[in-house]
């Protein structure tokens, strides 16, 4: 049974920073402190974003032998540094989500459960228009207001998708198969690439999307050109399997 969570976050900010914004997702995860641990990465750009996840994963392995803790009882959340969890309560609904549907192995709050060749997830197959294949909502902040982006209608306990966004996404790790992919540069793609080679190296492996857990991000998500090289290297890496979907 499910029922401790690590959280892990890469930030270019300080120590302070850090001890405020791990306090503050603390506070709203309705969990006794023995049940949550928060394992900033502080990341002046020394890492991709692989490369920092990856290290909170050898945190994690680190804490789980040196207090021989149980690992089938975690959950490894890694998030943005500039979300904030809207939901009170956030930890126990995601520890109800995994123990009722344990076969689920990586869960957020945004997805799709068709990938094209052109690997953006929120679009068409056309890559020109909006997917109606998301699922999912997240709230942003574009420095002036915040509003609700909403992907589907409302889902009833958990929607199977191929992918996730990374902008927070909960992983079993007694229940995946391959960590972050470091030969994917910057802080583009490995939360597909994540998704991706999970599902090719595990058919029996399922990736969901949940809207019991609401968020707020910072940001807008704009793409640049480190974004676009990214993608082409991920299309490199993986093209030659998509589509896919989930039938």
């Amino acid at each position: 049974m499910k029922a401790k969570i690590c959280i892990v976050y890469s930030t270019p900010n300080d120590q302070n920073w850090c001890d405020n914004y791990s306090q503050e997702i603390i506070s709203k995860s309705g969990l006794k402190p023995e049940n949550i641990v928060v394992f900033p990465i502080i990341n002046k750009r020394e890492y991709s974003l692989s490369q920092a996840y990856n290290l909170g994963f050898r945190k994690f392995d680190e804490m789980i032998e040196e207090n021989e803790y149980d690992d089938q009882e975690w959950i490894v959340c890694f998030c943005h540094h500039d979300i904030k969890f809207r939901s009170q309560n956030w930890g126990n609904i995601i520890f109800k989500t995994f123990n009722k549907y344990p076969d689920f192995g990586i869960i957020g709050v945004a997805g799709t459960d068709h990938l094209f060749p052109h690997m953006c997830w929120w679009l068409n197959q056309e890559g020109k228009n909006m997917s109606k294949y998301m699922s999912g909502r997240v709230w942003h902040f574009n420095g002036l207001r915040e509003y609700e982006s909403i992907y589907s209608e409302k889902i009833n306990g958990i929607k199977e998708v191929v992918v996730v966004d990374g902008v927070c996404m909960f992983v079993d790790p007694c229940n995946i198969v391959e960590e972050f992919d470091e030969t994917i540069p910057d802080y583009h793609f490995y939360d597909i690439c994540l998704c991706l080679n999970n599902k090719l190296n595990d058919s029996e492996l399922k990736i969901g999307v949940i809207d019991t857990i609401s968020i707020l991000h910072n940001s807008i998500g704009e793409t640049n050109d480190m974004w676009e090289q990214c993608r082409q290297l991920a299309i490199r890496k993986y093209g030659q399997y998509l589509p896919i979907e989930i039938k």
